[in-house]
């Protein structure tokens, strides 16, 4: 079919990358996102990172010699070919032209990523041996098409936000929409947490909202499409489940911090309403939203979002407020129903919730409590106690939205809260759970089970069947901010899991170790050390071979011989050996926070980034194994930035780099 061809790969050999353009032999766009001293950086990669692609079949013509005597039948059949040859050109020139003027099809494809990518790996019933990649569909001739690899560089601009890929333009290249803020507005945000931010704009003679913005970076070379204000820094972005003017288009939710929220025309930048704040912590944190049922009937999803984090609480501080769990009208974005969920036992939130829907529909909202140094619980609630307890209705009342063939009777030997409907699916012992749980049918028992990951170095998982534990992992004296990613990393029919562990306690970590766990029992099958703390979860590739998954990790200061020296920090975390702070630096959970961004990775989002400056050293590989050098000398720090790269790896070849520094 056109547009769909193949690599030939001997046995655990290299998968290569490609990229994308309107030209069928390129191949799919990969895209790079890091911040470095307060200016953000997208780039195209080019595929192989410049080298010829690994064993690509090639293309081998062989040329024919007519024979004297019949020269007359072979200029005959030459005729015929080029005849045929014109024919079909000009057929496919009126094909392109009709669907370039066809602009009402919406371009549909799916990833192998999450729901957000558009690199698909189809299967080859008769070739097994071949991995195949679809590029993306086009709407005939890209208008604006791929030319040389791009890199965009942004002044003054710091992130923490997700990259969302969409069409923005319509011209079958998918762009960038992602959130920054600039520098000295989230140093002013910090500075003046308790200044309301409709204040803040006031003071700089500036609109609401003013402290961070929206992006749209067109795809094929980098140019802004179009840029709009949000309340504060955006950190999540859903851009999948919500048409909320219902013009047969997604639209995009934004949240962050400061209690951002709002709804965005992905098309033009245009918001299309600001979030109810009324029953939130304004300045706390909003995570990723949650489509629930439409319970008004209006035509639009309605929003679940969670709202936690107080920045003005030290980690040994144990008396917290309850996050919230606020459902709004996603039509709208007031508040439906008259209160929020609070999370029991005075416990925060961090998490983003996730819906775990069963065989007969019905659904599940799962979400953890507790902190990186307060103990949580990973909870469970249906949509309909939600539905009655935000709206303070019965619970034998009708349910608008949901579906009625759905029992809701699942886990019936788990206790059940009698006023909040709450079910305990793991309790926490010393910290909380932050990051999102994995919901995958592991065992093959055609039921999905919940791997939850906690923060005090904790992996467990539980059967979807009863609730019960299945197998639990730990890795003392680690935390992570990440969630698991699955694949088959071995030769059994079980899912595994990558993950990464940091050594060390909040907020003071020294390395980070990526883990592949066995999905049967949670024994480590490999281990990989990275020279620096990492944030970002990990991802998986799935491959239509039997054993042969992918994933991607990323690694900081990979071969620069480069580290943090003990008066230098990352956003929001400190070296293990750290001095003592300089008097003029103020500390991380001072009201009055910091100005500086720091330099690229998410800080844990419930507190004021920690970002010092100082200065950095090289030393020899001694030193960078034990994490504090013998001999070092200072360097210029903008010479000498830390490396940020993304590594594809193959389990079997683990160590052999497909896209390197």
């Amino acid at each position: 079919m056109p547009g769909n061809y193949s690599y030939e790969l001997d046995q655990y050999s290299k998968v290569p990358l490609t990229s994308l353009s309107d030209d069928s032999d390129d191949e799919d766009v990969i895209y790079g996102h890091k911040v470095d001293n307060g200016k953000i950086e997208l780039q195209l990669i080019p595929p192989q990172n410049g080298k010829p692609p690994v064993n690509r079949p090639k293309h081998q013509s062989k040329v024919i010699q007519p024979d004297p005597k019949n020269w007359t039948v072979f200029c005959w059949v030459t005729c015929i070919l080029i005849t045929c040859i014109v024919i079909a050109a000009v057929g496919a020139l009126k094909l392109s032209a009709y669907y370039n003027n066809t602009d009402n099809k919406n371009v549909n494809s799916t990833g192998i990523l999450n729901n957000h990518t558009n690199h698909v790996i189809s299967p080859q019933q008769s070739k097994p041996n071949i991995i195949s990649v679809i590029k993306p569909p086009t709407k005939g001739n890209i208008k604006h098409p791929i030319g040389k690899d791009w890199k965009k560089k942004m002044e003054n601009y710091g992130s923490e936000s997700c990259v969302r890929l969409i069409d923005v333009d319509n011209d079958g290249v998918l762009d960038i929409i992602f959130g920054a803020s600039l520098s000295e507005n989230i140093g002013e945000g910090l500075q003046k947490l308790h200044t309301s931010a409709e204040e803040i704009c006031k003071m700089k003679h500036m609109s609401y909202p003013c402290l961070g913005h929206l992006f749209a970076i067109r795809g094929t070379d980098g140019e802004v499409l179009w840029k709009t204000f949000t309340k504060s820094a955006v950190i999540f972005i859903n851009c999948e489940d919500f048409d909320v003017n219902k013009d047969g288009q997604k639209d995009c939710i934004v949240t962050g911090r400061r209690a951002t929220l709002q709804a965005v025309n992905p098309k033009n930048g245009k918001i299309l309403w600001l979030g109810d704040n009324n029953l939130m912590k304004p300045t706390w944190n909003t995570y990723q939203v949650l489509a629930l049922p439409d319970f008004d009937q209006d035509g639009v999803p309605e929003v679940l979002v969670t709202n936690g984090g107080d920045p003005d609480k030290d980690p040994e501080e144990h008396n917290r407020h309850s996050g919230r769990l606020l459902v709004l009208s996603g039509a709208t974005g007031k508040v439906f129903g008259i209160r929020y969920l609070a999370a029991p036992n005075k416990k925060e939130i961090y998490m983003s919730p996730v819906m775990y829907t069963t065989k007969d529909g019905s659904q599940y909202i799962l979400f953890g409590t507790g902190g990186e140094t307060i103990p949580g619980d990973l909870l469970m609630i249906s949509v309909p106690d939600l539905y009655h307890y935000v709206t303070d209705t019965s619970h034998s009342s009708v349910v608008p939205g949901i579906n009625g063939e759905s029992s809701y009777d699942y886990w019936q030997n788990r206790i059940k809260d009698d006023v909040t409907g709450l079910i305990t699916v793991v309790r926490g012992k010393n910290k909380g759970y932050m990051v999102p749980p994995v919901i995958v049918d592991v065992n093959k028992d055609g039921v999905d089970d919940v791997l939850a990951s906690g923060y005090d170095g904790t992996i467990t998982l539980i059967d979807g069947q009863d609730l019960t534990e299945i197998w639990s992992a730990h890795f003392p004296g680690m935390e992570s901010y990440t969630s698991p990613s699955p694949g088959y990393f071995n030769d059994d029919e079980t899912l595994d899991f990558i993950v990464h562990w940091s050594v060390g306690a909040w907020p003071q970590y020294t390395l980070t170790q990526n883990y592949i766990i066995d999905g049967r029992d949670g024994s480590r099958i490999l281990t990989m050390n990275s020279s620096q703390y990492q944030m970002s979860s990990d991802l998986t590739l799935h491959t239509t071979q039997n054993n042969r998954d992918l994933f991607i990790f990323k690694v900081r200061g990979r071969g620069s011989h480069i580290t943090m020296d003990r008066d230098s920090g990352l956003h929001g975390l400190d070296r293990i050996d750290k001095g003592p702070s300089p008097a003029h630096i103020l500390d991380a959970h001072s009201k009055s926070g910091s100005n500086v961004l720091g330099n690229g990775d998410h800080g844990p989002i419930g507190n004021p980034p920690k970002d010092r400056p100082g200065r950095i050293k090289r030393h020899g590989p001694e030193g960078e194994q034990h994490g504090v050098p013998e001999e070092h000398h200072y360097l210029n720090e903008e010479a000498c930035k830390p490396k940020t790269c993304f590594h594809l790896v193959h389990f079997k070849f683990y160590c052999d780099m497909i896209i390197s520094c």
